[in-house]
Order: C-alpha cells, then sequence, then structure tokens
C-alpha cells in the first residue's frame, strides 16, 4: 500500500508478514504444544504456493525464482522473529519440528483480525500440508 511518511511517499504493508504467519499458526496449531514437521523448504514452498493464490495477502514477500528450491528471505525472516519472540521453538537435532509455545485456544482477538476468512482459509491448508502433532494424538493432514 503507497503511503506517505512525513512527505515523502513510502510503502508500507497494510499488515505485517508477522502477523498473518502468527495468525495462520494460532488458527492452526490453538494449543500450546503442538508441533508440526516440516523441513524448511516445505514451508517456503508453501508460502510461495500461498502467496500465488493470495497475492495480496503475501504482497511484501519476494521469492528467489529457482526451480529446484522456493526461498523468500522474509519467510525466513518471519520464522527466525516467532522464535526470539517466543511464539516457536525447534526442540530437536534436526531443526524440523516446530512447537508453538503460545496458547492461542482462549484469544478472542484472533477472529477480529483483518482477513480473517482468507487466512482462515489458508491455516486449513496449512494443516493439510504439514503433519500436525498434538501431545494427546497424533494426526497427519
Amino acid at each position: 500500500m503507497q503511503t506517505k511518511v512525513g512527505r515523502f511517499p513510502a510503502y508500507v504493508p497494510e499488515r505485517s508478514l508477522f502477523d498473518t504467519v502468527l495468525t495462520i499458526l494460532a488458527k492452526s496449531l490453538p494449543q500450546r504444544g503442538m508441533k508440526f514437521s516440516s523441513p524448511l523448504s516445505k514451508i517456503h514452498e508453501f508460502f510461495f504456493n500461498m502467496k500465488k493464490d493470495y497475492p495480496s495477502l503475501f504482497e511484501d514477500v519476494n521469492f528467489r525464482q529457482s526451480p529446484d528450491y522456493k526461498y523468500s528471505k522474509e519467510i525466513a525472516d518471519c520464522f527466525i522473529e516467532l522464535q526470539e519472540a517466543g511464539f516457536l521453538t525447534r526442540p530437536n537435532p534436526s531443526l524440523t519440528m516446530f512447537r508453538v509455545d503460545a496458547n492461542f485456544s482462549e484469544d478472542e482477538s484472533i477472529e477480529d483480525k483483518p482477513e480473517i476468512e482468507t487466512i482462515s482459509k489458508i491455516a486449513e491448508l496449512f494443516n493439510q500440508n504439514f503433519e500436525i502433532i498434538n501431545d494427546e494424538q497424533t494426526q497427519t493432514c
């Protein structure tokens, strides 16, 4: 979105990638301790496909155009920020398992987020593309 900062025109995304990805994870993995297993390459490929399907939601995400490996610095940075903020951890030596370290199940403000219907669809796709593991039960999506 083009806007002005002071007297200068500037691009400011309508919502941050951090907030978008955090909301997707909150809709997909609402309970603390839930996990998903994935190599980083699959995460990048998932968001590459989401950018194609929902370009306005991921307009500030760029991908290296390699046919073998989809990579986005913005997505990589976002997952690092989620870990640094304490929302995610990677509690395994191979770093392919992500654990949610926040409880989103009682956070009613998630439903008030902009574009929540679109984000809910993306969360469903996330559940279909990644192995979601709950401490009490294991389900492969």
